[in-house]
């Protein structure tokens, strides 16, 4: 919980410290020296309770899953439907969504867990307060299986916070000879730490990368894939946790390129270098 914590004590044999109990509208992180499993007590909510509110003006919201079992996004949100916004963001440790222009919950989260808590960021002005309907409920959408529930690619359960970005590759090459295959992986490191891996993802016959960077200490971004490095076109990106850059209308847009600030694109039929914003053709020549 934000800004209050407790902490085992082996001399009293209890949690110490400045909350005495659970609440379901917050979330809570764990830190624990070894493995282990946390159960929790308590009784099930009343419907009537079963609801979250998130504030706007894009600000993150805690957003606890209340189900008992795993529903796809569009219905746990599906009373949250008619305030989304695009750009509107929902993010888990590993996985995020965002709402796009299209009304639709797009990205690598498309479930919710019990047992995991998630963060919500409402773009627009003033709180809104989410229901969630039990599936017994009269109210209750009807709840399909969650089978495109899929476990993520990559997490790092040692990292207390991470950033997300969605993110296109550019290299400047047809879409056959292209480095956004479906077997590809961009990988993405602060200093040596493995950060976050994605697969490719496509929205609307484009293919995005929905990078969630999990890391705890501060550097550049360092992005591969298949050993090759990338970059970002616009320069540098430095790790900030809750932070999000990138939008499905304006991904951040990644580059080959063999040495810092210098890469390739194919322009009127012709391979061209990029170095220092400056073009050249093959033979080092400018343009």
């Amino acid at each position: 919980a934000t800004r209050h914590f407790v902490i085992y004590s082996d001399s009293l044999g209890r949690f110490t410290g400045d909350f005495d109990y659970l609440r379901y509208i917050y979330t809570y992180m764990v830190y624990s020296k070894r493995g282990n499993t946390l159960y929790i007590s308590g009784e099930k909510l009343p419907e009537d309770s079963m609801k979250i509110t998130v504030q706007g003006n894009e600000k993150w919201s805690a957003l606890p899953c209340l189900f008992d079992q795993v529903t796809p996004l569009t219905e746990a949100l599906a009373g949250y439907y008619d305030y989304a916004t695009p750009g509107d963001l929902i993010k888990a440790h590993d996985r995020f969504a965002t709402f796009s222009t299209n009304k639709r919950w797009e990205g690598n989260l498309t479930a919710l867990r019990p047992g995991e808590g998630y963060l919500f960021r409402r773009m627009a002005p003033g709180a809104v307060t989410i229901p969630f309907y039990l599936q017994s409920g009269s109210n209750a959408p009807r709840r399909t299986p969650a089978n495109n529930a899929q476990p993520s690619v990559f997490s790092n359960p040692q990292a207390a916070t991470n950033m997300t970005m969605i993110a296109m590759i550019n290299d400047g090459m047809s879409a056959t000879a292209s480095l956004n295959d479906v077997n590809d992986v961009l990988k993405v490191y602060v200093g040596d730490e493995l950060a976050a891996v994605a697969t490719p993802l496509t929205i609307d016959d484009e293919t995005y990368y929905f990078l969630t960077i999990q890391c705890d200490q501060l550097g550049a971004l360092h992005f591969e894939m298949d050993g090759q490095t990338l970059v970002p076109e616009n320069g540098t990106i430095n790790y900030l946790s809750d932070s999000h850059a990138g939008s499905l209308e304006a991904p951040i847009t990644l580059r080959p390129t063999d040495e810092i600030g210098v890469y390739k694109v194919f322009e009127n039929n012709h391979v061209i270098i990029i170095r220092n914003n400056e073009k050249y053709d093959v033979t080092g020549k400018k343009l």
